[in-house]
């Protein structure tokens, strides 16, 4: 189905630009892909320059067939309007040949955002790009159902054009979640204050839920701009394995302090 990530790789962050880094990985070798890249020129990142189109190239060469990339990208405010950038980032993947599973939205709890010609900020977005159809989809069920452990019946017009009575079922304490993801900022995002380092780390309840939805047991989930190691260290958690690489040194310098913290953590 897919080549084999060479082992010596496997639950290692590299120190590399990971647009050439990737070239040392088979076609076809990643189930999931899990990033965050950065947002236009919101923040500085030690001045490294980002090659978007080299990396979703590689990106898409790498994937293997039903594997996911989960992209986590929000567009820059200027002058009261858009860039347009994850705009433009989501149908350059579509044209490179991944499907646009699904496009989700992380809103963080409690943030305002104040401006005179806009209904606050701009969303977060996270999508879902897939090489043909995803091998892996576990959904979330966490929503509180507004009727649960109520007995419902229904009806449905069968072909004679009649009404056929359907059997009775009890309605679940919980559903699937909705699309859209509400989680923590600031301190909340880590449990680990040396990553503060970092001035946009992901969420791991964000990171945490992705993996969960996409990926099974066992993979092994890449991060090519893994900043501070929230998506390997979740990865871990999970009990899955894990790649990273980042190209600035403080950064990864701290996201090896995080894995070996992690894996005095109990995995789930």
């Amino acid at each position: 189905m897919s080549n084999s990530i060479p082992t010596q790789l496997i639950n290692r962050i590299l120190w590399c630009d990971c647009a050439r880094g990737m070239r040392v990985l088979p076609d076809g070798c990643v189930p999931m892909t899990l990033t965050s890249p950065p947002y236009d020129s919101i923040r500085q990142y030690g001045g490294h320059e980002f090659e978007f189109e080299r990396i979703a190239r590689e990106l898409y060469r790498v994937t293997m067939i039903g594997g996911v990339v989960v992209w986590i990208v929000q567009e820059q405010i200027i002058d009261g309007s858009e860039t347009g950038t994850s705009s433009y980032q989501r149908l350059y993947f579509r044209d490179l040949g991944f499907t646009l599973h699904h496009t989700m939205a992380m809103q963080p709890h409690g943030t305002l955002h104040h401006h005179a010609v806009r209904y606050g900020g701009p969303l977060q977005y996270a999508f879902v790009l897939a090489k043909g159809r995803p091998r892996s989809i576990t959904l979330l069920k966490d929503r509180p159902n507004k009727h649960r452990r109520r007995t419902r019946t229904f009806t449905q017009r069968i072909s004679n054009g009649q009404l056929q009575r359907q059997r009775p079922y009890t309605t679940q304490d919980v559903g699937v979640r909705g699309p859209i993801w509400f989680y923590a900022t600031g301190r909340h995002v880590a449990t680990e204050r040396y990553t503060n380092i970092h001035p946009a780390r992901m969420s791991e309840d964000i990171a945490r839920d992705h993996i969960i939805s996409w990926s099974r047991p066992g993979d092994l989930i890449f991060d090519p701009l893994c900043g501070v190691g929230t998506v390997p260290k979740m990865a871990l958690l999970t009990g899955r394995h894990y790649l990273g690489m980042e190209i600035n040194g403080p950064y990864w310098v701290t996201a090896l302090r995080r894995l070996a913290d992690a894996r005095k953590v109990p995995t789930q």
